[in-house]
C-alpha cells in the first residue's frame, strides 16, 4: 500500500518526465508547434501542477531520467502520438488519485 506522499511523488516524478518528453526536439522540432500553441499550454499546464505538489523549500529526490535521445523527423509524429496517449492515461490516473484524496478528506 502507498502512502498519501508517496503518491503525490510518483505523480511528481511522472510530471518531470513528461516535461522533458514536450521540451525535447520530438514536439520542438516542428516549427508549426509553436511555445504559445497546444503543446506549449500543456508543457506550462504540467510545469504549474509539479509546483502545486512541490511546496515551497519541500525537495523530492527526482530520480535521474534521462533526456529523451535525438529523434530523427520521421519519427517525430508516431513518437508525439505515443507520449500523448501514454500522457492521456498518466493524467486519468492521476485524477482518480486526486479524486481519492479529495474524497478521503471530506467528513
Amino acid at each position: 500500500f502507498f502512502s498519501p506522499q508517496s503518491c503525490l511523488q510518483r505523480i511528481h516524478q511522472g510530471l518531470v518526465f513528461y516535461e522533458k518528453l514536450l521540451g525535447s526536439d520530438i514536439f520542438t522540432g516542428e516549427p508549426s508547434l509553436v511555445l504559445d500553441g497546444p503543446v506549449g499550454q500543456l508543457h506550462a499546464s504540467l510545469l504549474g501542477l509539479r509546483e502545486l505538489l512541490q511546496p515551497e523549500g519541500h525537495h523530492w529526490e527526482i530520480e535521474q531520467t534521462p533526456s529523451p535521445s535525438p529523434s530523427q523527423p520521421w519519427q517525430r509524429l508516431l513518437l508525439r502520438l505515443k507520449i500523448l496517449r501514454s500522457l492521456q492515461a498518466f493524467v486519468a490516473v492521476a485524477a482518480r488519485v486526486f479524486a481519492h484524496g479529495a474524497a478521503t478528506l471530506s467528513p
